[in-house]
C-alpha cells in the first residue's frame, strides 16, 4: 500500500523509488502484486509518468485511510520511547533562517538531547527528495500540490526606510510618491511592481532602484545603511521599528501576505524526530503562543463582528450626535467611565488599543478627540470605519497584534484607552511595555481586565446549581494548556477566541514594571453573570496610570 500511494502521489515509480529508498524494479514488482490482489489496473503508465485509473483513485483513498490508522495505532503503542531522537534536515531561506529559525532549533536540541538538526540556509527551492530534506520552511502563496503542507503563520511585510533617508529625500505620503524614492527590491518578490491594499481595494505601484536582491538580509542591510526604501518582513525589521532606527512608512496600506509553510514530501517514512512538532492539524495542544494563536482568534473576533455581538454592535446615530454636543460616555468595565477619569478630550491624541468594534472610539472622535483605532480583527475594524462613514468622523484603523505596537512612533499619543482584551495574550507584560512607549510624557494608559479569580473555578453547570464554586485551575491560566483536550477541541472547533487569566502581578505590577503610576482604581459587576463568583465579587478591574519620565 505504501509504495502504490508513493507512486501515486509523485506520478513517478522513480521518484517513489528514490524516498522508499529501493529500486525502480522492486517498486514496479510491488505495484504489480497490489493491482494482482485487487484485480484491477489502478495505474496508467508512460515513459515518463503514471496517472490514476479509476478504480486507482478509489484505491488510493481508502490505502491513504488505512495508512493513516496504522501510524495512528504505531503512534500510540511507541508510548515507551516518546523522546524524538534522530537526525533532521532542514532546509529555510538564510533571512527566516537567521531571524528565527536559528533559535527555535537551539531551544528543540536543548529540550531533546538526543536529537539533531541539519540546517540548510539557501534562497532557492530545494527539492526534498533528491536533496534528502525532511522539512522545509517556505514562505509563499501556494505550495507544489503534490508535497504535504502545514501552515504555520502568516508573514506579512511592510515599507520601511531609515529617518536619515527620509529626512534627506522625504516621507512619502501616499503610494505614488515612491515613484520618486529608490526602491531596493526583491529579485523573487515585487521586483518592480508593488501591491498595496486599503478599504478592500488594491494599488500596483511601479518602483524602481538602483539595488535588487535575491535575499532580504541583503536588502536590510541596504536599508539601514541609508540607501533607500524596502519591502522588508516584519519578523525580520519589528525589532529595528520598535526602536526607531527603520520608520514604517504608508501605514494605513497593508502589502500582500504570504503563508510561513512546514512542508515534506510523505507523511509515511517520517522521522520520529518530526512527529512531536507536525501533529495533524487542530489539535490544540500542538498550537503555540506565536502566529497560529493570532490567527485562531483574530478568526473568532471577525466572526463576531460579523455577528453583531455585545463587544462588536456600532453605536447609533444619535450617541455620536449627543457626543458632538459634549454629552458622550466610554466604558472601560460594563458601567460608564466616571468623566473626571479621561476629563476633556478636544485635540488630544488617543489610541483605542485592541478596543474595535464602532463603540468606544467613535464617541471619542466625535467628541472631539483624534483617534486611532488598533485591532488584531478587521472585521471589529470594519465598525469603526462604518461608523466613522456614516456619521462624518475622521478616525484612523490600524489591524495588529496589541503586543507589538511598530507602526507608532514613540510618543505618540495622549492617552492609551484599552477595554477588556489583554486576555486574548498569553503574555501581557508586552502589552504595558509598548503603552509605555507610544504615550507622550504624562499621558494616560487607562486598562481594564478581569479579576484572575473569575478563572479558577470549574465550569460545571451542576456545581453552578448547587451554589457550589470548587477551585480547579491554578493563575496564570490558559486555555491552551489548562482545558483537557476534549473541552479544547471544542473550544477551537466553536470558533471561540482562546483566553488566558493573567495574575494581577502581571496585570498591575506590569505596569509599575513599564513605568506607569496607577493613580486610579475601579471595580465593577458583571451586570448579566455567566460565573457564580460574578454573583459574589465585582471582577472586572480598572486602571488610570501615568507615563512619568
Amino acid at each position: 500500500m505504501t509504495v502504490f500511494v508513493e507512486v501515486a502521489e509523485r506520478g513517478s515509480l522513480t521518484a517513489a523509488a528514490e524516498v522508499l529508498d529501493m529500486s525502480r524494479a522492486m517498486v514496479s514488482r510491488y505495484l504489480a502484486e497490489v493491482e494482482g490482489w485487487l484485480g484491477a489496473r489502478l495505474l496508467h503508465r508512460t515513459t515518463r509518468r503514471v496517472s490514476l485509473t479509476g478504480p486507482g483513485e478509489a484505491a488510493l483513498a481508502r490505502f491513504r485511510q488505512m495508512l493513516e490508522i496504522g501510524e495512528a495505532l504505531q503512534g500510540e503503542l511507541a508510548s515507551d520511547d516518546p523522546e524524538p531522537h534522530g537526525t533532521l534536515r532542514v532546509t529555510a531561506s538564510v533571512s527566516f533562517g537567521q531571524s528565527h529559525l536559528a533559535r527555535a532549533v537551539a531551544g528543540f536540541v536543548a529540550r531533546h538531547p538526543a536529537a539533531r538538526i541539519e540546517l540548510l540556509l539557501v534562497d532557492r527551492t530545494v527539492n526534498l527528495v533528491e536533496e534528502r530534506v525532511d522539512l522545509a520552511v517556505r514562505i509563499a502563496r501556494q505550495i507544489d500540490p503534490s508535497l504535504i503542507a502545514r501552515r504555520l503563520a502568516t508573514c506579512r511585510s511592510v515599507l520601511c526606510a531609515t529617518p536619515s533617508y527620509l529626512q534627506a529625500r522625504g516621507t512619502p505620503t501616499a503610494p505614488e510618491h515612491l515613484a520618486a524614492h529608490n526602491c531596493l527590491t526583491h529579485h523573487y518578490v515585487g521586483k518592480s511592481l508593488w501591491q498595496l491594499h486599503r478599504d478592500g481595494r488594491s494599488l500596483s505601484v511601479a518602483v524602481g532602484g538602483n539595488i535588487s536582491a535575491n535575499e532580504a538580509s541583503l536588502l536590510l542591510e541596504a536599508v539601514r545603511a541609508g540607501a533607500g526604501i524596502a519591502m522588508l518582513p516584519t519578523y525580520q525589521v519589528a525589532p529595528l521599528l520598535r526602536t526607531g532606527e527603520l520608520i514604517e512608512l504608508l501605514p494605513d496600506f497593508s502589502l500582500d501576505e504570504l503563508g510561513i509553510h512546514a512542508v515534506y514530501a510523505s507523511r509515511r517514512q517520517q522521522p520520529a524526530i518530526m512527529r512531536p512538532g507536525l501533529a495533524p492539524a487542530g489539535q490544540g495542544e500542538h498550537m503555540n503562543h506565536g502566529q497560529a494563536l493570532i490567527d485562531h482568534n483574530r478568526a473568532a473576533w471577525d466572526r463576531q463582528a460579523s455577528e453583531v455581538r455585545e463587544w462588536s454592535r456600532p453605536v447609533e446615530s444619535s450617541t455620536i450626535a449627543a457626543a458632538r454636543e459634549g454629552r458622550w460616555q466610554v466604558h472601560l468595565t460594563p458601567r460608564a467611565l466616571p468623566l473626571d477619569w479621561l476629563g476633556d478630550v478636544r485635540g488630544r491624541r488617543i489610541l483605542c488599543l485592541a478596543s474595535g468594534g464602532g463603540q468606544q472610539a467613535p464617541v471619542l472622535a466625535a467628541a472631539g478627540a483624534e483617534v486611532t483605532v488598533f485591532d488584531l480583527s478587521d472585521g471589529q475594524l470594519e465598525q469603526d470605519r462604518q461608523v466613522a462613514a456614516r456619521d462624518g468622523l475622521q478616525l484612523r484603523t490600524v489591524q495588529g497584534d496589541m503586543r507589538d505596537l511598530h507602526a507608532f512612533a514613540n510618543g505618540s499619543f495622549d492617552v492609551v484607552f484599552q477595554p477588556i482584551s489583554n486576555l486574548y495574550v498569553p503574555d501581557v507584560r508586552p502589552v504595558w511595555s509598548e503603552c509605555h512607549r507610544v504615550l507622550a510624557r504624562d499621558g494616560m494608559l487607562m486598562a481594564s481586565f478581569y479579576n484572575p479569580v473569575l478563572f479558577v473555578g470549574a465550569r460545571d453547570p451542576q456545581l453552578d446549581a448547587q451554589g457550589l464554586i470548587r477551585p480547579q485551575y491554578a493563575i496564570p491560566y490558559s486555555d491552551l494548556e489548562d482545558l483537557a483536550p476534549a473541552e479544547r477541541e471544542a473550544k477551537l472547533a466553536r470558533g471561540d477566541a482562546l483566553t488566558f487569566g493573567h495574575s494581577l502581578t502581571e496585570l498591575i505590577g506590569g505596569q509599575l514594571d513599564a513605568g506607569f503610576v496607577i493613580d486610579r482604581f475601579m471595580e465593577d459587576w458583571q451586570p448579566q453573570p455567566r460565573f457564580l463568583i460574578d454573583r459574589y465579587l465585582p471582577t472586572f478591574l480598572a486602571t488610570r496610570a501615568r507615563r512619568i519620565g
